[in-house]
């Protein structure tokens, strides 16, 4: 399978270091989901979920709020400004956002909602690390995951999105 054409960027993996503050034993033993060089440099090992015995889909979500809980701000509610503005440790604001990039190289689909497609207009929910696709397309898996927009009816996606 074939790299995707959409944007790429370069993570400072030496300087982004995740620490493991607490492990379910059944996760260390689970599937190895993601293993690449850039995963084994920042968590220290490959990413694992646990396996599952029964044929169900797997669902996780990353959330990045700021320190008193907030998900977005009123005037700006596009959800990376809470990451991308952290001021106090850029480094740490740049794992957060490889750790979404790890998540969602392992994710067979991503959920948006029509408000982050109205509020983040050129939203894909593509791999910015060039490893981490490769890392995927690797497994046999699609460049980019699917992209699920859950909706009641249909009226409030934006078809008008970037793209």
């Amino acid at each position: 399978m074939k790299r995707s054409k959409l944007p790429k960027m370069d993570f400072p993996y030496d300087e982004m270091k995740l620490t493991t503050l607490f492990a379910h034993p059944a996760s260390q033993s689970g599937d190895i989901v993601v293993d690449c060089d850039s995963v084994r440099k920042v968590i220290g090992e490959p990413l694992r979920f646990q396996a599952h015995r029964i044929l169900r889909p797997f669902i996780y979500n990353s959330v990045v709020t700021s320190i008193d809980g907030k998900i977005a701000f009123l005037d700006a509610p596009e959800g990376p400004l809470i990451a991308s503005k952290n001021h106090y440790d850029p480094t740490g604001a740049l794992t957060d956002w490889w750790l979404l990039n790890l998540l969602r190289s392992s994710a067979d689909a991503i959920l948006f909602g029509a408000n982050t497609l109205r509020s983040e207009p050129t939203a894909t929910g593509h791999i910015y690390d060039q490893t981490l696709e490769d890392a995927r397309i690797a497994k046999g898996l699609s460049p980019v995951p699917i992209n699920v927009i859950p909706t009641l009816d249909g009226t409030d996606i934006p078809f008008d999105h970037k793209e």
